[in-house]
Formats: structure tokens, C-alpha cells, sequence
């Protein structure tokens, strides 16, 4: 079983949009997947009401979604016992240095055999943010930056209520990229 948390000390940037697509995705490709929602918003929860999401008996994964509160109890805990740490970014001045300290919380907490990565998240293609965080060189944080970015589309909101068939093709395989990334 592989425990996958999605942390950041900052609300709005994608953790339950990710953790929920993230889970579709990889129950789509046949994998089972249970879900632990920490966030006292309780906005998973809620979407797998809505989508009638079951309970697995045997998961192969476990997606966490946490609250934006780096220094509570539930988030320190995640980050201690996930197999990987996926902190979700915007790019854009506001968020750098909420990333920066979430990455350094993250390199500090999590166990030594744990993978974590900032992914790049909402990202509005050919703006100036866009291409200045592209060109990262991967040592700007206490962790890695994955290599594929969640553009900013319409139809990622629509899938949150409607489902996957929400999605046109470019969102499928940023989606799909993004499940293959975290092996």
C-alpha cells in the first residue's frame, strides 16, 4: 500500500482538485484506491459523496488530503507516514515562499524512504510566472520539482462535479502524466 498526501501551508492551491483527480485517475487504470480526508472543510468527503466513491477493502493506495496548516498535529503526521509528499503550487510570487517553507516542513518531517515533489499547479501557459517557475532547475526547494504541471482548465472544475468525461484530452494526460509520475 502506498500512502500519497498532498500538503501545502496554503489553502487555494489545488490539494483536494489533485488528491480527488489523482484518485480517479488511478481507479480508472484499475488500481484500488481509499481516501483520508484530514481537512476540517471535509471538501474530499464530500466529493466522493457526490460521486458515490466506495470504500475499497484492500487498497493499493491511500490519498491523503490535508488542511493548510502546516503546524498542526494531522498534517505533521501525513507528512511522517506517507510514502510520498506532493506539494501543490501556483506559479506565482504569493505562493514561492508558502512552497519554500512547506518544503523545508516536508524534507524535515518525512521518513528518509519517502519521495516528495512540488508539482506546479493551475498554471495559465505563457505567462511571465509560467515560463520564470519553468525554468526551475529543480534546486529551488527542499525537494524535487516533478516534471509535469497541471494547466489551469475549466473542465478540471466541471470534473469535480460532472467526472472524468468532464475532461478534454490535454487535461486526460496532464492527469495521467501526473499518475505516472509518482512511482
Amino acid at each position: 500500500m502506498k500512502t500519497i498526501a498532498f500538503v501545502s501551508g496554503k489553502g487555494g492551491v489545488g490539494k483536494t482538485t489533485l488528491a480527488f483527480l489523482l484518485g480517479t485517475a488511478l481507479t480508472r487504470a484499475g488500481r484500488q484506491v481509499q481516501y483520508h480526508d484530514l481537512d476540517p472543510q471535509s471538501s474530499l468527503t464530500e466529493l466522493l459523496k457526490l460521486h458515490e466513491v466506495a470504500e475499497v477493502s484492500k487498497p493499493e493506495f491511500v490519498i491523503v488530503d490535508t488542511p493548510p496548516r502546516l503546524e498542526s498535529k494531522e498534517v505533521k503526521e501525513a507528512v511522517k507516514t506517507a510514502d510520498l509528499i506532493c506539494i501543490p503550487m501556483r506559479p506565482s510570487p504569493m505562493d514561492y515562499g508558502v512552497t519554500a517553507s512547506t518544503a523545508e516542513v516536508v524534507a524535515k518531517l518525512r521518513d528518509p524512504g519517502a519521495k516528495a515533489m512540488v508539482i506546479f499547479n493551475q498554471v495559465r501557459r505563457g505567462t511571465f510566472w509560467s515560463k520564470k517557475f519553468g525554468a526551475f532547475d529543480g534546486n529551488e526547494f527542499a525537494v524535487p520539482v516533478v516534471g509535469v504541471s497541471i494547466s489551469l482548465r475549466e473542465c478540471y472544475a466541471h470534473a469535480l462535479t460532472a467526472g472524468w468525461s468532464a475532461l478534454d484530452d490535454a487535461a486526460s494526460s496532464e492527469l495521467l502524466n501526473f499518475a505516472l509520475s509518482i512511482n
